[in-house]
Order: C-alpha cells, then structure tokens, then sequence
C-alpha cells in the first residue's frame, strides 16, 4: 500500500482444532506526520511547519518551507491538518505564538501565510473504501505571531461528515520576517495552537 492508505489485514490459523480467522483494517504510516485517533473529538493529525535555514534580510522577506526529502518529498505532498468532530456546530481557530531563540525573538509583525487550503471530507475513514471528498477552500490564511486566535472555519461552513482536512499546498506556505531581524546562527521556534470549537 501507499502512505496513509487503509487496508484490510487477516489472518487464519488451521491445525489439528477448528480454524481461526481474524482481520482489521489498518492504515499505512504516514512518513510526513503522525496520525492518532482521538476517542471523541480531536486532531487526528497536525504539520510542522520546518523554514530551515534562512537569511537576515534588509527588507520584509516571505521564506518558503525547507525542501529536503524527508520532508514531504521535496515539496511534492502537502502538509495537512485532519480533525474529528462529533457536533454539527463546529468551528476552527488558529493561533501563532512569538518566534523565540535562546536569546532572541522575531517581532510579533512576523506572519505565517498558508495560503487558501483545500478542504475536503471522508466517507467510510478508516475503511479500505475510505473516499476523500472536496468540499471547499478556506479563505487564505495568516497569522500574525502575537498569539491572536484567527478563524479558519466558520461555525456550519462545512457540514455533513465528522472527519475533514485541510490541505495546506506546499510552495504556498510562508514564513514572513520583517526586515532585518533575527540573529544569524540562532534556531528559531514557534508554536501554532489550532482550536476545534464545537457545541449542540
């Protein structure tokens, strides 16, 4: 199979008693990123977003995701973010914290640009018929790093399905530095919160 697909696996034993016969699905792994199983509602899976190494630029400067082969192929998958929900009313919020090295901070004007993500549903998850499904685009996406929750999805913009994804294309996806910050030699992180809001 191919990463991420589902298939069904068995397994039958046979001898001197009555055979046995088992099977379940299971999903091949995702060399990308994890994918859990939340019991209720969740995130089944969430991207890191890697830059790699970067210049200090004398003007404001969009930088593009590192390419490297163990990180999405180079640039030819998409990071994703998939989520369960349970409650038709539901929607999604994001958020970027301040950029941070040892002894430094990128200023909070620093934004993450993703672009418009696909959007799509599944049918039958989990299920060798499991069936992807296109069901809309968010408006495109930025986030600003001063820890302000933004809305992705609105409450009931999609509707129909527990499980759905956001794909986020790979060469739309931005790091933008204003001008001349950050240290040269430092490593730099961040953290995006995603919030799932769902109610009756």
């Amino acid at each position: 199979g191919t990463a991420g697909q589902v298939l069904r696996a068995g397994i039958t034993t046979s001898g001197n008693y009555s055979g046995v016969s088992t099977s379940a699905t299971v999903r091949v792994k995702d060399n990308d990123q994890a994918i859990v199983t939340p019991t209720a509602e969740g995130f089944i899976s969430v991207p890191t977003f890697n830059f790699g190494q970067v210049d200090v630029a004398s003007a404001t400067k969009q930088h593009g995701l590192k390419k490297a082969a163990d990180y999405y192929g180079n640039g030819t998958r998409n990071p994703y973010l998939r989520i369960k929900k349970t409650q038709p009313n539901w929607s999604l919020t994001a958020q970027l914290s301040q950029p941070k090295s040892a002894t430094d901070s990128l200023p909070t004007a620093t934004r993450l640009l993703l672009g418009a993500a696909p959007v799509s549903s599944f049918s039958n998850y989990n299920q060798p018929t499991e069936l992807k499904n296109a069901v809309g685009t968010t408006s495109a996406i930025s986030l600003n790093a001063n820890n302000t929750a933004t809305r992705i999805i609105t409450n009931q913009q999609f509707t129909g399905s527990n499980i759905y994804q956001l794909d986020f294309t790979f060469n739309n996806v931005k790091l933008e530095v204003p001008a001349n910050q950050g240290v040269k030699g430092q490593q730099y992180q961040a953290v995006i919160t995603w919030n799932l809001v769902t109610g009756p």
